[in-house]
């Protein structure tokens, strides 16, 4: 995003669940009196239009919408005013009086402030052919371990009405189906929640590859509802059912239930060239040149962009896990790969590309500071001062993004701006299901362009 202002904005709106019938009824009110002009109105009112559709987050659509019509100073005046419809009722479309001067909603008293920065206030309401190309549309980018663990109080979850996934359905699930997302209303709810949040890019990590329910053979867990009770071979793969038909996805070889998702409209995956525009393929995989482990836990995806903007270079990670010097080294060797070698004396970031690397780390950056061989690593290469920076959050006493309280799903970035939210950790942003199920919360990242840092 741009400003801190902007940023802050941005992240209470995306905290805001409405009603969309009510917010077009407060937006209808702000048209009257505001000093919005007509594109401005028509980019509300697609944006409404758009939400009462599908979409959870009002000011989030909007804000996508009216991207697409305004330059970025004239869009965040208005944004604010939008999102102050929405949560406080005021109908001011333009900035610089004191709330106290603002007109009032029908049927509201409170008054939320409307102060806006100097920069936000410069646009005039007419929008040229050149204020749209200067506006990109901000990317939407999430990492999810959707796996699960034994290790959480699954039987104080069961309540009547209510698919159970017990204790003892989880030591089912670890032992036989590796703790995979393997639960069909769990795979349901996450199918779900990504169409709400609508991303531009995807990294999941635990996900269930579908061909082993050859050789899992276990019919006496259909009654539990598991992923292997209703498959056929001919059935579309897990990762498909969650993203549907407007994603080129490549996943692991050695390690199919790691995965990125690309939404066609960022651009052509290189490994998708020759296949259909909605592809599933593996990935370029690496393993680390000590051979510490022989699964491609690291696999990247080459994005020609669609905008006209450098190709993406999206990698991701999925590192081992354990709390040994040895677990440590092997996971440092396999973050080397993207900063330093891949094995053929070339990092796999690219200086042409906008590089994100994202993903589950199994390693807090921060707190594991100095006791830590890969963490130490990992801050050599990102962070204040460093070629990359981190998006998600790394405040200690911040949001978290591991069951245990500790944050080892990240993203970062060396040519993008803008910061994540941690559903479920994050303060005013529900978690993404009431139930006990998932150990990892996911990392969900508003990211724009920046051609200088």
């Amino acid at each position: 995003m741009g400003g801190a202002h902007e940023g802050s904005l941005v992240e209470h709106a995306m905290t805001q669940p409405l009603n969309p019938v009510a917010l077009a009824e407060r937006v209808l009110a702000l048209f009257s009196g505001a000093k919005c002009g007509s594109t401005h109105k028509r980019a509300v009112v697609l944006g409404l239009m758009d939400l009462t559709r599908r979409s959870p987050h009002p000011s989030r659509a909007l804000m996508r919408t009216t991207g697409s019509y305004t330059r970025p100073a004239t869009r965040l005046a208005c944004l604010a005013a939008i999102t102050l419809v929405a949560s406080a009722g005021v109908t001011a479309c333009s900035s610089g009086n004191s709330a106290s001067d603002q007109p009032v909603a029908s049927g509201d008293t409170s008054v939320g402030d409307t102060s806006m920065p100097q920069d936000a206030m410069d646009a005039d309401t007419a929008t040229s052919p050149d204020d749209v190309a200067e506006a990109p549309r901000p990317l939407t980018v999430v990492t999810i371990n959707a796996g699960t663990t034994p290790g959480l109080a699954h039987d104080s979850d069961e309540e009547p009405g209510r698919a159970p996934y017990t204790g003892a359905t989880a030591a089912i699930v670890d032992t036989s189906y590796q703790n995979s997302l393997s639960w069909n209303p769990a795979e349901a709810r996450l199918t779900e929640w990504l169409a709400q949040v609508d991303p531009d890019i995807v990294a999941f990590q635990e996900i269930f590859h579908d061909p082993w329910c050859d050789d899992i053979n276990r019919p006496e867990d259909a009654p539990l509802d598991l992923v292997c009770g209703n498959y056929t071979p001919d059935r579309p793969r897990q990762v498909r059912r969650l993203m549907g038909p407007d994603f080129q996805i490549v996943c692991g070889d050695g390690k199919p239930d790691t995965c990125i998702a690309v939404h066609t409209r960022l651009g052509r995956v290189a490994a998708c060239e020759d296949q259909p525009d909605n592809c599933l393929t593996t990935w370029d995989g690496y393993v680390p040149l000590s051979r510490c482990t022989s699964r491609d836990r690291l696999g990247r995806a080459l994005v020609t962009s669609s905008s006209g903007r450098p190709a993406f270079n999206i990698v991701a990670v999925h590192g081992t896990s354990g709390l040994t010097l040895e677990d440590a080294l092997c996971r440092r060797d396999i973050f080397s790969l993207i900063f330093d070698d891949k094995g053929d004396g070339a990092p796999l970031v690219q200086s042409d590309a906008i590089n994100i690397v994202l993903g589950d780390l199994n390693v807090d950056p921060i707190l594991f500071a100095g006791g830590d061989e890969s963490a130490d690593y990992l801050l050599e290469h990102i962070g204040e001062g460093r070629p990359f920076q981190w998006h998600s959050p790394t405040d200690p006493n911040g949001p978290r993004s591991y069951a245990l309280g500790v944050s080892i799903d990240h993203v970062a970035s060396d040519r993008l701006t803008g910061s994540c939210i941690i559903p479920g950790s994050s303060p005013g942003v529900a978690p993404i299901w009431d139930r006990i199920y998932w150990d990892h919360r996911p990392v969900v990242c508003e990211l724009t362009y920046a051609a200088e840092r």
